[in-house]
């Protein structure tokens, strides 16, 4: 037994399980985006956050930035953080960093119209 346990853990690390918790849905992101992100970037994505004007929160929901910015720089900025905006890596896998990118903060140029 005591040569069993390494040989599964060593599976398990190489199939790329994580300790992360996966975001599974929508409601699930949309709640991570609330709890983290609107702080700065406030709950429209405006950047007029409790603290977006003072730390410089980025309008997310601008549709000119939007159409500049590729899907992989958000979730890089998410994932490693950028100027005073912290990293998310360690709370969510890339995966859920797109899935946040396309069904929270994507859809957001839409609604400013």
């Amino acid at each position: 037994m005591r040569r069993v346990f390494p040989l599964v853990v060593m599976v398990l690390a190489s199939a790329g399980l994580s300790a992360r918790p996966a975001l599974g849905d929508a409601q699930d992101l949309k709640a991570l985006y609330s709890r983290s992100c609107a702080v700065c970037h406030g709950e429209d994505g405006s950047g007029r956050g409790p603290n977006g004007q003072k730390l410089g929160g980025k309008d997310l929901a601008n549709p000119r930035w939007q159409a500049r910015t590729r899907d992989s720089e958000m979730v890089k900025a998410i994932l490693k953080g950028k100027g005073s905006m912290p990293a998310f890596g360690a709370q969510m896998s890339e995966a859920d960093a797109l899935k946040l990118v396309t069904e929270v903060i994507r859809p957001m140029a839409a609604k400013k119209h």
